[in-house]
């Protein structure tokens, strides 16, 4: 406590002389959810992202089934390396690849 009070005062009373406010404790901030935890941790979340792509995947569950053939895995997972098939059936998803891997890279 006492080095985030230095800091404050830092802030504060430094060469940009910042204007602080206490606004209470925080639990969301920029689509993150920090929990407190007992042992004086933290843990943070995303459940807003994870739930967009999710939705964008295709892979939502309704009363406990799932609506798309995704079919889970304990990872790591063995198998052979998938290997580009210029001769196989086109892509049916409808999901766009980029925007899914653009949002995954924003998950901690």
């Amino acid at each position: 406590q006492e080095s985030i009070d230095d800091l404050i005062e830092s802030l504060e009373k430094g060469k940009e002389k910042f204007l602080l406010t206490d606004e209470g404790d925080i639990d969301k901030f920029l689509g993150i959810e920090l929990k407190h935890n007992k042992d004086g941790s933290f843990e943070m979340t995303q459940p807003h992202l994870t739930d967009r792509i999710i939705k964008l995947l295709g892979l939502e569950r309704d009363d406990n089934k799932w609506k798309s053939s995704a079919n889970s895995r304990a990872t790591p997972s063995e198998q052979i390396i998938l290997h580009r098939d210029s001769e196989g059936a086109e892509r049916n998803a409808t999901w766009n690849y980029r925007t899914a891997v653009g949002m995954l890279t924003y998950l901690q």
